[in-house]
């Protein structure tokens, strides 16, 4: 994808510099993101970040509507463009962090030379942040040649998404290109990533007299700690897996 199919027709280096002036204002919306608990199923802070995400949308002319994310606590927002061009384009990110009640007071953001520190503001407060004012700064370029887009914020993805996936699933269907701003392990884009997942292991065993006949018995709770340790063993830091 060329470079002027989301920066409009502006030279690479005046788009830099646009960006560069935006910096001071992209950091203090992560301070306000930040200084906020908003740890998977905290229902004040979600409800808190929650309200000012839907009015940064709209003030930047999205059409916004929320449902909750059930059984998560917190909404799935959605705010949609419409530009006059014919593709369409996802940008998702998560507003919920894994950090407990009253650390934002403990450890509010902050700024030491050139890094950022906080609750949550890497993952995924400093992404909440671009999207908004990636949007603004296209906004200022009167930048209209796609056909939608769309902007997700879920407040469940630190626990697997059980309230959201469903959402994020219809709408990367709908749409050409997809976004994350969930950080990457370096500086770079990354293009495909492992997912996540759960089971449930179900282990049987047979009664038998402890006393008269133990060995015509079988412990269920023995031989769910031999495949508990097999498992284990299914993790590969080669593949980027772990169990």
């Amino acid at each position: 994808m060329a470079t002027s199919a989301m920066a409009a027709d502006l030279p690479a280096d005046q788009l830099l510099k646009q960006a560069q002036a935006e910096q001071p204002y992209y950091l203090a919306t992560v301070r306000q993101l930040v200084d906020v608990d908003t740890g998977t199923g905290q229902a004040p802070g979600l409800k808190v970040i929650s309200a000012l995400l839907v009015e940064r949308l709209k003030a930047l002319g999205a059409e916004v509507t929320t449902t909750p994310a059930e059984p998560s606590a917190g909404d799935n927002i959605v705010g949609t463009f419409k530009g006059s061009g014919t593709q369409s384009f996802l940008l998702m990110v998560h507003y919920d962090t894994v950090f407990g009640p009253g650390t934002a007071a403990k450890r509010p953001f902050r700024l030491d030379s050139e890094r950022a520190y906080g609750p949550g503001v890497a993952d995924a407060k400093g992404g909440v942040a671009m999207i908004l004012h990636s949007l603004k700064l296209l906004q200022d370029q009167k930048f209209k040649a796609f056909g939608t887009l769309t902007v997700l914020f879920n407040p469940d993805e630190e626990t697997g998404s059980s309230g959201s996936k469903k959402v994020i699933a219809e709408l990367a269907r709908q749409h050409d290109y997809v976004f994350s701003y969930e950080p990457p392990d370096k500086d770079a884009v990354t293009v495909a990533t492992n997912g996540i997942n759960g089971l449930i292991l179900d282990v049987k065993g047979k009664s038998s007299h402890a006393g008269s006949a133990p060995e015509a018995g079988r412990n269920a709770a023995i031989e769910l700690a031999h495949q508990m340790l097999q498992l284990k063993d299914l993790g590969d830091a080669g593949k980027g897996t772990t169990v």
